[in-house]
């Protein structure tokens, strides 16, 4: 089962990393991707922050309840979501922070993960994120369409230096 109040606070701190206002779904997508399968691989705690399952499509590992959450917490006023046109003039979704995320739902192993995947790839572009993401082994491991096996983490390999 997701765990709700994590996720909904992962979305606020990605917002608040930049400064209030996260741009693109893919970028969403892909940032929850890699917080939840390094912090399965970290120590090998084998345990997402989460607790999504992940599906492989075309654009790469897509969270399945990220939607609900996302309606959830617009719902409830927590976030602000609007559109604007990108540079090839398609719909960009912005998530607007409004309110701080609660640092005290996480862990401090989740909270240093979280900060670790974000100095790394906040600042990539969505479809920068994809290209990565289409190198690791649980996209590559996993058809189309289908639920993305967390223990693929493992061949990752990632070096969790500097944590």
């Amino acid at each position: 089962m997701v765990n709700v109040g994590k996720y909904e606070n992962l979305i606020l701190v990605l917002c608040e990393k930049l400064n209030g206002k996260f741009e693109g779904k893919v970028k969403l997508y892909k940032m929850l991707y890699f917080i939840d399968f390094a912090n399965y691989e970290y120590k090998e705690t084998a345990a997402s922050i989460t607790n999504d399952k992940y599906k492989a499509i075309q654009m790469g590992p897509a969270p399945c309840n990220v939607e609900k959450i996302l309606t959830n917490m617009a719902k409830n006023k927590t976030i602000k979501i609007t559109t604007s046109k990108n540079k090839h003039e398609h719909d960009t979704f912005i998530f607007s922070s409004t309110k701080k995320y609660n640092p005290k739902v996480f862990s401090s192993d989740e909270l240093k993960i979280i900060n670790f995947v974000c100095k790394k790839y906040i600042n990539l572009t969505g479809e920068e994120l994809i290209a990565i993401s289409h190198s690791q082994a649980p996209w590559i491991g996993t058809p189309q369409k289908e639920i993305i096996d967390y223990n693929l983490s493992f061949y990752r390999e990632t070096n969790f230096n500097g944590i």
